[in-house]
């Protein structure tokens, strides 16, 4: 009889501790999420970098590197991040055409528990926010002053 109780309690706690992921698992499968995005980010990068070379100017969109292998149909599909989730901001470039300052950011869909991917396009280090969580100012991103009119 006790075997017997004892086997309902164990079989009791395992059907509780089987509704989900424990965080744990939840956070691995975030990262491994994320890997997807930095691989996509890194493709953009140097998809990027292409077309300043060869244009002397900077892409609008992901749309602008189908050409140089960026483009949204050319990104590795990922449940978490749509090709439209994926965007760079504040290209500046050197006179000799290397990247003197950018980010790239992989967004994650609307309804998925995934995280925000940052990378420095200058040296490729990459940040995380995670799901809810505001995007702090990137790490060695320039700060500016609130315009002179604002209080």
């Amino acid at each position: 009889m006790r075997l017997r109780a004892t086997f309902l309690l164990l079989l009791t706690l395992a059907a509780c501790g089987s509704g989900g992921p424990n965080e744990q698992q939840k956070e691995q499968q975030m990262q491994a999420s994320a890997r997807v995005a930095e691989r996509n980010l890194q493709k953009i990068r140097d998809a990027l970098l292409a077309y300043h070379r060869k244009h002397g100017s900077v892409p609008q969109s992901v749309d602008d590197l189908a050409a140089f292998g960026a483009g949204p149909e050319q990104l590795e599909p990922s449940d978490d991040y749509a090709d439209l989730g994926y965007s760079f901001y504040s290209l500046q470039f050197n006179g000799d055409g290397t990247l003197k300052q950018g980010w790239l950011i992989a967004s994650p869909r609307a309804d998925r528990d995934a995280l925000r991917v940052r990378m420095n396009a200058v040296n490729g280090a990459v940040d995380y926010t995670r799901p809810g969580e505001a995007m702090d100012t990137a790490p060695g991103e320039p700060k500016t002053d609130p315009p002179a009119n604002r209080p």
